[in-house]
C-alpha cells in the first residue's frame, strides 16, 4: 500500500492492535527519514493471538522519481514466525551460556593452540583464572613437551578418523601439580579446521588412582595364585578368561591356548562329567562353592584325577563368573590303589598260608586280622577274636608260668 504526506495534510494507515497514539510518532519518524533520503524501518508489536505475540515489520522508502510531494512505498510484513524463531534461538543461547558457565565439567574453546574461552570449572581444574587461561598456550597445560606432542597427535588422528576424540591425560595445574583428566574433543565445524575445537575436561584423578590400586592388587593376587600348587581357572559366559601357572601345567598348554574355550575342553568323554555342567550359576549364589572329583585330559594327552571346587565369584559386565580350583590327586589315587592292592595281596597270603597268622596292633596288642588256622589254634570262632588281646584266649600254666591255650 502507499503512504503519502503533504506539508499540511498527512494520511495515516492504521494497523490493528497498534495503539493509535503511536501512529503520529511513526509518521513523523518516517517523514524525517524520507526527507533525509533514508529508508524507514520499524518492527511493530500488534497484540496477541491465542496468547502468542503478533509482530509486523514496516519498511517505508521514497518512491521514484522524486516530486515536490513526498510519495513513498510502505511494505508491511508479518514477521511473527521469524520473531518466534528468534526468541527460540535467544532462549537456546541463554541455556547454552548457562550450561557453559555453570557446568561442573571444564570446557574450553581452542583455536589452534590458543585458548579462546574457558568456563569457571576449567579455571578450578587448572588453578588459573578464566582471563589468564586465554593468555596461555595449550601446551602449558601439559607436564612436558613430549606429552603435548604425543597427545595432540592422538587427538588429530581421532578427529580425522572419527570426527571426535576421547582419552585420558595428565593436566598440569598452575602450582605445578598434575591430575588425571578425561578429555573429549569435538570440532566446531567439521568442514572448517580454522573454526577450532571444543574440549571438555573431567577430573578422574581419584578414579584413576583407585583403578591403578585395583590393578596392582589384582596383579599381586595373580602372583600369589601363580605360586600355589592348586590350579585356578576363571570362566565367564565367553569361556576361560584366566588360569594360573599350576592350571596351565595341568592342562598341558599356555593361557592363549585356552582363552575363550569352555572348561569342558579338558574333560574326559563321560557324559555326566562335572565340567560339562551348565547349571552351576543356577544354584550357586555368589561366594557359594560345590566340590567334585573327576578325571581330566590335558592337551598333551595325559589323563589324571582332580578334586575341585566351583565357586560363583562375582558378577561383572560380562555376566556371572565361575572360579574353579583344581587339585591334582593322581598320585594320591595311585597310592591308594597300591595300598588297596597290597592289602588284598596280604589278605590272600594270610588266608592261604598253612600257618596260624594273626596281625596285632603294636600299641594295644589287640588282634586286627587273623586266618582260619589261627582261629583253630585259639579254639575260638573267627569273628570272636578281632579286637581282643591274645591273653584273653590263653590260660596261664600253673608251674612253668607260661600261658597255654
Amino acid at each position: 500500500f502507499f503512504f503519502s504526506s503533504r506539508r499540511r495534510h498527512t494520511r495515516y494507515i492504521s494497523v490493528t492492535g497498534v495503539q493509535t497514539c503511536a501512529l503520529p510518532i511513526l509518521a513523523a519518524l518516517a517523514e524525517a527519514a524520507l526527507a533525509e533520503g533514508r529508508t524507514f524501518d520499524v518492527e511493530l508489536l500488534a497484540g496477541e493471538i491465542q496468547g502468542q505475540p503478533v509482530w509486523y515489520s514496516l519498511s517505508v522508502r521514497r518512491a521514484e522519481p522524486a516530486r515536490d510531494e513526498i510519495e513513498a512505498v510502505a511494505v508491511l510484513t508479518d514477521i511473527t514466525p521469524l520473531k518466534a524463531q528468534q526468541a527460540e534461538l535467544e532462549k537456546l543461547l541463554r541455556e547454552r551460556e548457562l550450561m557453559f558457565s555453570l557446568s561442573d565439567v571444564g570446557i574450553a574453546y581452542l583455536r589452534g593452540s590458543r585458548i579462546e574461552r574457558a568456563n569457571q570449572a576449567m579455571a578450578r581444574l587448572t588453578g588459573y583464572a578464566s582471563p589468564e587461561l586465554t593468555t596461555l598456550d595449550s601446551a602449558e597445560l601439559y607436564e612436558s613437551a613430549r606429552d603435548c606432542v604425543e597427545f595432540e597427535a592422538q587427538v588429530a588422528q581421532g578427529l580425522r578418523s572419527q570426527g571426535r576424540f576421547s582419552g585420558e591425560r595428565r593436566l598440569r595445574r598452575r602450582d605445578g601439580s598434575g591430575l588425571w583428566v578425561q578429555v573429549a574433543v569435538r570440532p566446531v565445524d567439521p568442514d572448517d579446521a580454522e573454526a577450532g575445537v571444543i574440549c571438555s575436561f573431567v577430573d578422574v584423578d581419584e578414579r584413576r588412582r583407585a583403578r591403578e590400586s585395583l590393578a596392582a592388587q589384582a596383579e599381586t593376587t595373580r602372583a600369589i595364585l601363580n605360586s600355589v600348587l592348586v590350579g585356578i581357572v576363571t570362566v565367564s559366559g565367553q569361556g576361560i578368561e584366566w588360569m594360573n601357572r599350576s592350571a596351565r601345567r595341568m592342562f598341558g598348554g599356555e593361557l592363549a591356548d585356552f582363552v575363550g574355550e569352555p572348561i569342558a575342553v579338558v574333560a574326559t568323554p563321560e557324559p555326566d562329567h562335572p565340567l560339562r555342567r551348565t547349571d552351576w550359576l543356577e544354584h550357586l549364589d555368589e561366594g557359594q562353592a560345590e566340590t567334585f572329583e573327576c578325571r581330566l585330559k590335558g592337551r598333551d594327552g595325559r589323563e589324571f584325577w582332580v578334586v575341585g571346587n566351583a565357586v560363583a565369584t562375582r558378577t561383572d559386565a560380562h555376566g556371572q563368573q565361575l572360579t574353579f580350583a583344581l587339585l591334582d590327586i593322581e598320585r594320591r589315587r595311585q597310592a591308594e590303589m597300591n595300598i588297596a592292592q597290597a592289602q588284598a595281596s596280604l589278605q590272600r597270603v594270610i588266608e592261604t598260608a598253612p600257618l596260624a597268622i594273626a596281625l596285632l596292633d603294636a600299641h594295644t596288642h589287640e588282634v586286627q586280622r587273623l586266618n582260619q588256622m589261627a582261629a583253630t589254634f585259639f579254639a575260638r570262632p573267627l569273628d570272636e577274636l578281632p579286637g581282643r588281646a591274645p591273653e584273653a584266649f590263653c590260660t596261664p600254666a600253673k608251674e612253668s608260668g607260661r600261658a597255654h591255650v
